[in-house]
């Protein structure tokens, strides 16, 4: 299992040097990537000194583009010579197709952090990108489980972020810009911390520069104390984002001091400069309330339910959509989305053409009496055992 971190700065890569464990440096310019201040001119001199180092250079392009900016971009990236990086590290798909129809050659790592969070999808990617496809970076929301079952299942290698921000919310537009007064000559970098009655006053660090508006968790993330598993699980690498915690030129201030301890079994996220932890690592809870949100109505779709209603004429009749084959000699019991249950008795059934039917057919289009209370989404429910298998 090796490491992998950005770098700006020639002594990033001195620091790097010294941790030992890593064979590639992440390097991003600021037209493709969304956390850099680095020049053209300067990300290829930064990628030829990593190489004369003996790293390998991974070109970062994850911003997201609109069809005419990367139009725009593409034209400027025709004069570039990709050849010193050893891949291309992309998010945008429209990106992605862009470097295999211009450099069919190089390998291109995808970034699939916040899309295709499931084995199917990324099995798809291996499928779609073949040899192309030299890593998958995978999300840092998996619990410890999800990713060492998809590392059994992926022949390609794969990356989780180890430590670093959490992005919350991310937009292409200056949000700050309008809310701040900004000195003439100031930075085009801009700082400052989001809160809210509905976050509970908890401040969020936001930051907005050419590329949008990005809103991180107030906590990192850290898990470089927990990688056992996923090492003896076959993980590729691990990235480390110092990229916050650094101050211009750099950004890698500490990856030297912090990789001893990982290496050594000392690391604690105590030891990382801001507060962190690992939220997702051993349960992801963010979808624990699904189930109150969802309308108690649907833990009643069981081998009872016969139709749905898709609409009322209040008080003549209502429409009904049959969900499987019944024999409309029972009695019925309508269930309202609240979870509440109406009964019915008997009913009589007729087709749109208004003739009544002595068997209800999947999919058909079926007219009753009203009942009271009735309402589209309610669901007719036989009752008794006469529900005819």
């Amino acid at each position: 299992m090796f490491f992998t971190t950005f770098i700006s700065s020639e002594a990033d890569i001195e620091r790097v040097l010294s941790a030992g464990n890593v064979q590639e440096v992440l390097i991003g310019p600021e037209l493709l990537c969304r956390e850099s201040w680095l020049s053209n001119e300067a990300t290829f001199t930064l990628a030829k000194c990593a190489v004369a180092a003996g790293l390998k250079p991974v070109l970062v392009w994850d911003v997201l583009l609109p069809e005419d900016t990367l139009t725009q971009v593409t034209r400027e990236l025709t004069r570039w010579d990709f050849s010193i990086f050893s891949a291309i590290r992309v998010q945008d798909i429209g990106a992605l197709q862009w470097l295999r129809e211009t450099e069919p050659a190089m390998p291109l790592q995808l970034i699939v952090e916040t899309g295709n969070a499931n084995l199917p999808g990324l099995k798809r990617w291996e499928s779609v990108l073949g040899e192309a496809l030299d890593r998958l970076i995978l999300s840092y929301q998996l619990p410890e489980e999800k990713i060492i079952a998809f590392l059994n299942e992926l022949s390609v290698p794969c990356e989780v972020l180890g430590a670093g921000p959490i992005l919350l919310f991310y937009s292409p537009r200056p949000l700050l810009t309008p809310k701040i007064e900004i000195n003439s000559g100031a930075s085009d970098w801009l700082y400052a911390v989001s809160s809210s009655v509905e976050s509970h006053q908890r401040e969020f660090p936001t930051l907005e520069n050419t590329h949008g508006t990005f809103m991180y968790l107030n906590k990192d993330l850290f898990i470089l104390d927990k990688l056992e598993a996923l090492a003896e699980a076959g993980l590729h690498t691990v990235r480390i984002d110092l990229r916050q915690v650094s101050e211009r030129p750099d950004s890698a201030v500490g990856i030297d001091s912090l990789l001893v301890a990982v290496v050594a079994g000392e690391s604690r996220s105590a030891q990382w400069p801001k507060p962190a932890f690992a939220p997702f690592f051993r349960r992801n809870n963010t979808t624990k309330q699904f189930k109150k949100l969802k309308p108690q109505i649907h833990e009643q779709r069981d081998e009872r339910c016969v139709a749905r209603v898709l609409m009322g004429r209040k008080p003549y009749q209502m429409v009904l959509w049959a969900l499987r084959d019944f024999a409309p000699d029972g009695t019925y019991i309508l269930a309202l989305p609240d979870g509440s249950e109406v009964p019915c008795g008997a009913l009589t059934f007729r087709n749109m053409h208004g003739v009544t039917v002595d068997r209800c057919i999947e999919d058909q289009l079926l007219i009753t009496s009203w009942v009271k209370k009735c309402c589209s989404g309610a669901l007719l429910l036989i009752e008794g055992e006469k529900f005819p298998r």
